[in-house]
């Protein structure tokens, strides 16, 4: 196997683990929190008084570093998934290395 197979093989590996990661217990309870930060500082955007620059702006920092946490995940697991799809190509009559991971696909 060439370096950019191992390479996109654990990209894909990696993104399949996060995806596991996600359907655990754990994973479920951080996207739990994920969503309710989120959605408590879009309403704090909706009720900050917007001629307060400083709250605007604090309210909307905190939705954005939940929003990227989530974000991270669902692109990982998207790397994960288009590494598969490049392992998976056809290459000289050899067998996917792709072909032995296994693991859940998390979409949201």
């Amino acid at each position: 196997m060439s370096e950019e197979q191992d390479a996109l093989l654990e990209l894909a590996v990696f993104g399949r683990e996060v995806d596991h990661f996600l359907s655990t217990p754990v994973g479920l309870y951080l996207n739990q929190k994920i969503t309710e930060e989120v959605n408590r500082a879009m309403n704090a955007l909706r009720t900050v008084d917007p001629a307060s620059a400083g709250a605007v702006a604090a309210a909307q920092a905190r939705a954005l570093v939940y929003s990227d946490i989530a974000n991270w995940l669902r692109q990982a697991i998207a790397a994960g998934l288009q590494a598969e799809t490049v392992l998976q190509e056809p290459d000289d009559g050899e067998q996917s290395p792709i072909a032995s991971v296994e693991g859940d696909r998390f979409g949201t």
